[in-house]
């Protein structure tokens, strides 16, 4: 019997010249975060927020990683 229901959400939109991005996933767990990037203890895994980080910071972006409630959510302005 599934006790919980999974969902993902991504949100975009263009305002001020800039490129606004929200994706929010549920999640069940921990999440650990250094240096306002989460950090997984899974081997292979935790490559995509690495590479959110390092998209923003080349194209002078800005990002953040919250987990809250049960929600996780990465924000970007590009």
């Amino acid at each position: 019997m599934l006790t919980s229901v999974f969902y993902s959400q991504i949100f975009c939109k263009a305002k001020n010249n800039k490129l606004h991005i929200e994706i929010t996933n549920s999640f069940e767990g921990t999440v650990m975060l250094v240096d306002k990037i989460p950090i997984s203890i899974l081997e292979n895994h935790g490559y995509g927020t690495k590479s959110i980080a390092a998209i923003a910071e080349k194209y002078s972006g800005v990002y953040s990683f919250t987990a809250e409630n049960r929600i996780f959510r990465t924000r970007i302005i590009l």
